[in-house]
């Protein structure tokens, strides 16, 4: 679109003539600049505000096409806009009831068949995808306002100042808060649910992620600033320039020499940004600027000018190191790096990779819908991490996830389409630096993709909005050449009359206000979480103000009557409120008794009723449903919870708490059955859900299931055995090894070491040896071969055969001798035989590998005692097999 020029502020400073456009302008950089600062906005209320900012400016975008209808003039769009916009599209189809699918895989069809029973469209949880699509709906627009908006030469190189300045603000905020840190951001906003922090950011890799776009900025900055004048000077020369590497470098230090303020500036601040990123500890913000970096400088170095190229990079890494080292910060980074690999291997997120794997083959076209990650991975957990993964920590992961096969590829699409452009105009051109355009857009994305491996930072508010609007104005830049200089046509969507552009601009101002509302409504729920203390006792919460918290929650759910965790919060609330009101009964009829607020619990009351069944007494059933305290709380619970579960499907909780208060609504059979199933089917690795579920069961005489409940419980959380044990009373060992002991070498071996250690009880010893390898033989073809000798060697150990437990121990160290758990074990183990010179030697090795643990250092000092102590004469004795 080209509109007339006139002599104003706004053509000086952007290079056209519209006060609406320069309004519209000022408006987004505002909303870029201010949003990090927000806390990334990471909070729906601060994301109103944001996006109120993004929509304000299409606004007014929209407002400068008017005048302009009836005269002649068009506009292009680049082609990036076709796979985010489909992207929208794909939302809504899984939203609708329509393209529900049909299970993918039979081995896991089970837990989309879970799905289904409850909803009915592509999306597990559609008022999560429904947010998550007003959020891509404000990218949308701000990918389009940074095309529109930002197409010209001087708007860019505004664009890029502001956004560096305030990256290099954002940095040296954050190392001032890192080098007087009192465990609160900006020194007063305390952590609540923990976090990594960086200057705003509650997660350090996000704050890396976006300083690495504003690092983008500052290259195209740098490259303007530096370049732009010598090039064209020394393009108007005439004279070939030599290719001596000493007139290179004399030239080199003749474009020093000249430098001005702003080059310095310019210099300076992409220094401190990479200082910052650095300072940060986030090691995939760092491998993402390394990785920029080195693709950058060899862009620039085909340019002809390695020289000088080389010697910006070596200056700023310098520059960068000194500061670094001179505010004493190097100790941290070393640490931080210091576990490498090691750390890496044990992170939890490589855990959950696989197992969210085994979601795509039960959704593989349409995914299971957007911002549904936290819940879809849930029932395919196959180990048991205490982490819930909100996100993937993986963005081309969770993108599978949620949108199948088609929203991975029109991410992966809209990715190829921004280097493809890129990459066009720089061979186009064949002047990188002297427009750095296609630099700037390769240095954003592939930072961002770099990132999105380890970290979800580009889904973030501030990151995503400023990731948009890079890419839109490199790709608008892009598609106003498409056609010339070797730019492919196709780059550019067809021309667009001005009519046509304000009536684009019209509808998408009209998707933006509902998806405004759609946030606002989220934002306002949320609001409201913060107010709710932890329910664990009668005076948590004064009734009062419970009550007010209830009408309050319920009223504002109208405006998004789907969401599943209100529904669940309200449920939460009306069943604390039972139990406040049954306490102050109890409390009356016992005198005080200590144990009142416990029997209050809903599990005791479901105990009550199998109870009431089991003996004959199901009539009295309808009498507990008529009593106030149930009729007026427990009852508007359980329907709180079954609109919950309508919502989403696979909550973890829900089905345990139905479970509890299903006699409610079935007072002939209460068991709650198929509710239990579904909870153990839903979370298969939680242990507290897992041992609940199997004492429900355990109480309504539904003993396979509370046996296979607790198995799984086991397995994944040994602590529990004396509570279970407990709950079964006493049971012979052989028993236990066929009812609840979980099929796991390392459970058995463990509960054989603790539990059956005196020298009575040689025989119980033996049988858990016996089943542990039977286990262990039947699992050695998934076990590492060093596990697999660690586990033989304690089976044999628990036989009796320490000769030969001695010697598999060591073939296992050897396949793994850096790890120090295993000698600190081994070396325990021979302590107890008498073993002491050769427990003296791992202990040396445990000390050496890790000096900095204490309680390495005590066992050798404690080891070395002993020997000294024992008589001259006396020798370790020799191990033998006792067949």
């Amino acid at each position: 679109m080209r509109l007339a020029p006139s002599r104003n502020m706004a053509v000086s400073v952007f290079g056209d003539a519209s006060w609406d456009l320069l309004l519209a302008r000022l408006l987004l950089l505002g909303t870029l600049c201010v949003a990090p600062w927000l806390f990334g906005g990471v909070e729906p209320h601060t994301q109103v505000l944001l996006f109120a900012g993004v929509c304000g400016s299409l606004a007014l975008w929209t407002v400068s096409i008017l005048p302009q209808i009836r005269r002649r003039g068009s506009l292009r769009l680049p082609t990036v806009l076709v796979p985010v916009a489909s992207a929208l599209l794909l939302g809504s189809i899984q939203l609708m009831p329509l393209f529900a699918q049909q299970p993918g895989s039979p081995a896991n069809s089970t837990v989309e068949g879970l799905v289904r029973e409850s909803t009915p469209t592509a999306s597990i949880y559609p008022a999560s995808t429904r947010y998550e699509l007003a959020r891509v709906s404000v990218a949308f627009v701000a990918l389009l306002m940074g095309a529109v908006l930002f197409q010209t030469r001087q708007s860019q190189v505004w664009l890029w100042g502001i956004l560096a300045l305030n990256g290099a603000a954002l940095a040296f905020f954050g190392i001032v808060q890192q080098l007087s840190w009192n465990g609160k951001l900006y020194w007063i906003h305390p952590l609540l649910k923990g976090g990594q922090p960086f200057a705003s950011y509650v997660n350090r890799n996000n704050a890396a992620g976006y300083l690495n776009l504003c690092v983008a900025a500052a290259v195209g900055l740098c490259v303007w600033s530096c370049f732009d004048e010598l090039s064209h000077r020394e393009g108007s020369g005439g004279n070939f320039p030599s290719r001596n590497p000493r007139d290179r470098l004399m030239r080199f230090l003749g474009k020093v020499s000249r430098l001005n303020a702003l080059n310095l500036a310019a210099f300076s601040i992409l220094a401190f940004m990479a200082a910052g990123i650095v300072c940060s500890l986030s090691r995939g913000g760092m491998l993402a600027l390394a990785v920029t970096t080195l693709v950058a400088t060899g862009l620039l170095v085909r340019s002809g000018r390695w020289v000088g190229i080389l010697g910006c990079v070596v200056a700023i890494a310098l520059a960068s190191f000194w500061l670094i080292s001179w505010l004493e910060l190097t100790d941290g980074i070393g640490k931080r790096w210091g576990g490498g690999l090691t750390d890496f291997a044990h992170d939890s997120r490589l855990a959950n990779w696989p197992d969210a794997m085994r979601v795509i083959p039960d959704f593989p076209l349409l995914g299971t819908g957007f911002g549904t990650y936290r819940y879809a991975y849930q029932p395919y957990e196959s180990r048991y991490t205490a982490v819930w993964f909100y996100n993937a920590d993986n963005q081309f992961l969770e993108g599978w996830v949620e949108g199948g096969i088609v929203g991975l590829g029109l991410m992966l699409a809209a990715i190829a389409l921004t280097i493809i452009a890129a990459t066009a105009y720089a061979r186009g051109h064949r002047m990188l630096s002297q427009d750095p355009v296609a630099l700037v857009g390769l240095w954003a994305i592939l930072s961002q993709c770099v990132s999105a491996f380890f970290d979800f930072g580009p889904a973030l508010v501030a990151n995503m909005l400023t990731l948009a609007v890079l890419v839109g104005a490199v790709t608008g830049r892009v598609a106003r050449h498409a056609g010339s200089t070797g730019i492919p046509k196709w780059l550019a969507l067809p021309h667009m009359s001005t009519g046509w552009t304000a009536a684009v601009g019209a509808i998408l101002l009209g998707h933006s206000a509902m998806a405004l509302r759609e946030v606002h409504a989220l934002a306002t729920l949320r609001d409201t979480d913060d107010r709710v203390p932890e329910l664990r006792s009668a005076d948590s919460l004064p009734g009062a103000q419970l009550t007010e918290l209830i009408d309050r929650r319920s009223g504002l759910l109208k405006t998004r009557p789907d969401d599943a965790e209100t529904h669940q919060e309200l449920a939460d609330l009306l069943i604390y409120r039972y139990r406040q009101q049954a306490f102050v009964v109890l409390s009356q009829q016992t005198d005080g008794n200590r144990f009142a607020w416990n029997l209050t619990d809903p599990a005791v009351l479901y105990a009550k009723v199998q109870t009431l069944v089991r003996s004959g007494q199901g009539a009295r059933i309808n009498e507990l449903q008529k009593d106030p305290l149930i009729r007026d709380n427990l009852v508007a619970a359980r329907l709180h919870l079954v609109a919950a579960q309508r919502a989403c499907p696979l909550m973890p909780k829900i089905d345990l708490q139905l479970a509890m208060l299903d006699f409610l609504a079935n007072s002939t059979d209460p068991t709650g059955e198929a509710h239990l199933r579904r909870a153990v089917a839903v979370t298969p690795t939680r242990p507290d859900v897992l041992f609940l579920a199997g004492f429900l069961a355990h109480v309504a005489g539904l003993d396979d299931l509370s046996n296979e409940s607790w198995r799984s419980c086991l397995r994944f959380d040994p602590q529990k055995f004396p509570q279970i044990e407990k709950l079964l009373g006493k049971l012979p060992l052989q028993e236990q090894i066929r009812r609840i002991l979980p099929e796991s070498p390392e459970f058995l071996l463990a509960l054989a070491n603790q539990k059956y250690a005196g020298e009575g009880q040689r025989a119980e010893r033996h049988l858990l040896a016996e089943q542990a390898e039977g286990f262990l033989h039947a699992q050695q073809a998934r076990l590492p071969a060093a596990e697999y000798l660690r586990l033989l060697a304690q089976v044999r150990s628990l036989q009796d055969r320490n000769a030969t437990a001695e010697e598999l121990f060591r073939q296992a160290l050897q396949l793994a001798p850096l790890n120090v758990e295993w000698r600190f074990q081994f070396a325990q183990q021979l302590r107890q035989r008498g073993r002491l010179k050769a427990a003296c030697a791992q202990a040396e090795a445990c000390v050496s590998l890790s000096p900095e643990r204490p309680e390495f250092r005590k066992l050798l000092a404690e080891l070395r005692l002993q020997v000294l102590r024992r008589p001259s004469d006396a020798s370790d004795p020799e191990d033998s097999d006792v067949q």
